[in-house]
C-alpha cells in the first residue's frame, strides 16, 4: 500500500477567502451580539442543562437586586457594628477589625463572584433539584429577611 503526500502552497488556504478577516474587528463583534442574538435557547442540546450566550432581563434584575441588597447589608452591619453590635461570622470579623473597606469590598467581591457562577449555570440543576435562577431568588429572599432584621434592631436602638 503506497501513500499519496500532497503538497500545498502556504497560501492555498488564503487564496479562497474574500474580504477582510472578520477575526480582527472584535468591537464590532462585541455589538453584534446584541442585534444577532444566538443561543438564547438550548437548540443543541437535548438537556435542560446548557450553557447559553445571551441572558434574560428578568436574570439581570435579580442579579443586580441581590448585589444591591448585598451593598446594603454591608452598610447596615457596619452602621450595627457602630452602635455596638458584634459581628457572628469569624471571617468577615476579622475583616471588620483590620479595615471596613476591605470588609465590604471582600464581601461584595464574594457575592458577585458566586452570583456570576450562579448566573453562568442558571439552567443547570443543584441536587436535580433546584437551578442557579432559582438559587439567586433564595438569595434575595434570604436577604429580604435578613435586612429586615437588621432594620428591626436599628429600630430598636
Amino acid at each position: 500500500m503506497q501513500m499519496a503526500i500532497v503538497t500545498m502552497s502556504p497560501n492555498a488556504l488564503t487564496d479562497r477567502r474574500i474580504g477582510p478577516d472578520r477575526r480582527q474587528r472584535r468591537f464590532r463583534a462585541f455589538l453584534y451580539q446584541f442585534t444577532h442574538q444566538r443561543r438564547r435557547n438550548d437548540r443543541r442540546c437535548a438537556a435542560a442543562a446548557c450553557y447559553v450566550d445571551i441572558h434574560e432581563p428578568l436574570l439581570l434584575l435579580t442579579t443586580l437586586t441581590a448585589l444591591l441588597m448585598c451593598i446594603i447589608d454591608g452598610y447596615n452591619t457596619l452602621l450595627l457594628l457602630d452602635l455596638g453590635g458584634v459581628e457572628i461570622n469569624p471571617l468577615m470579623r476579622e475583616l471588620i477589625d483590620r479595615d471596613a473597606t476591605l470588609f465590604f469590598s471582600v464581601k461584595y467581591a464574594l457575592t458577585a463572584f458566586c452570583l456570576m457562577i450562579l448566573v453562568v449555570h442558571k439552567r443547570f440543576l443543584l441536587l436535580r433539584v433546584v437551578s442557579g435562577y432559582h438559587i439567586i431568588i433564595a438569595v434575595i429572599f434570604g436577604y429580604t429577611i435578613l435586612i429586615g432584621y437588621q432594620y428591626r434592631l436599628l429600630a430598636s436602638i
